[in-house]
């Protein structure tokens, strides 16, 4: 696949963003192709967007750490913190390891 070359190797988010968006027109329910589209959105700084493909995902895995944790970020990119943070602290208590020194910045 492509997709992953361009997101992760290559980092070609414009590219990336195109591979996923056509993959989901036949896949709809393919979380992996949202939650990479996502994080395209979110390197190109489209958050408002990233955050609509999350917030898909999170319908089906509302306790999924890695897409709560991104869901944080893009709030905070947009500067809701107070959400950003509600985010965060649900992602830590799934497990997901954030840096502390982030973490405090943002949320304490």
């Amino acid at each position: 696949q492509l997709g992953p070359i361009y997101l992760n190797q290559m980092q070609q988010y414009n590219e990336a963003l195109k591979i996923y968006s056509y993959l989901l027109l036949d896949e709809v329910n393919n979380t992996e192709d949202y939650y990479n589209r996502a994080v395209s959105y979110q390197y190109l700084g489209k958050h408002t967007l990233a955050l609509a493909d999350l917030l898909t995902i999170l319908k089906d895995d509302p306790y999924n750490g890695k897409i709560l944790f991104q869901l944080g970020r893009s709030y905070l990119a947009l500067g809701q913190q107070e959400k950003a943070c509600e985010y965060l602290r649900f992602a830590k208590k799934q497990g997901i390891n954030i840096n502390p020194a982030d973490f405090t910045k943002a949320c304490d």
